[in-house]
């Protein structure tokens, strides 16, 4: 979620199963300026929800959202800082929520955006065929670092929520394989 006092806005990405020969694609986008924040804030969780309970990276220079979420009692919907940032200093920021968005890390995040919109996914298309939103096309075309593009810093905290979970799911997988309890054998004897 990128939020300014122009337009807040949110990008749902669906990761692409392990495998699979799938790709990361987006699902959902949300746009808007509503009259009240807390009608964007709303229509972010319940978005979040509709998605399974997805996670949220949001810039956290505005702590709006997570102070409604906490409201709501639904601060699982929030994801905490990206540990695979190298911008992120130190333990303290990655153990908060959403992630500030100062120079380093803007910059770490230029270029994991242009690396997943050049990503092959077959058929020799990339990320970038599959994104149908006129609007974040003009954004992407019009980008430069110096002025505000909300549609472009929400689709850079999504791809960023995205290879944070790349990391998670393989740490996971290897705890399972490494536990001595799925080596043991139950019910030998025969009764």
């Amino acid at each position: 979620v990128s939020q300014s006092r122009y337009v807040g806005s949110v990008f749902i990405i669906r990761r692409a199963a392990f495998g699979s020969g799938n790709h990361d694609q987006i699902v959902a986008e949300y746009t808007g300026r509503p009259d009240r924040t807390v009608t964007f804030y709303e229509n972010i969780r319940k978005l979040l929800l509709f998605y399974n309970g997805a996670l949220c990276l949001y810039e956290n220079n505005f702590n709006g959202l997570k102070v409604h979420l906490e409201y709501k009692n639904q601060l699982f919907l929030l994801a905490k800082t990206p540990t695979v940032l190298k911008a992120v200093k130190s333990q303290s920021e990655a153990n908060t929520y959403g992630l500030y968005m100062h120079g380093f890390v803007k910059d770490e995040l230029e270029l994991y955006l242009r690396d997943w919109l050049t990503q092959e996914v077959g058929e020799g298309k990339m990320n970038l065929h599959y994104i149908y939103s006129v609007p974040l096309l003009e954004e992407l075309i019009a980008y430069n670092s110096e002025d505000n593009f909300d549609r472009v810093i929400a689709l850079m905290l999504a791809v960023a929520q995205s290879i944070q979970m790349r990391k998670i799911v393989v740490e996971q997988k290897k705890e399972i394989e490494q536990d001595p309890f799925f080596k043991r054998r139950f019910f030998t004897r025969n009764r």
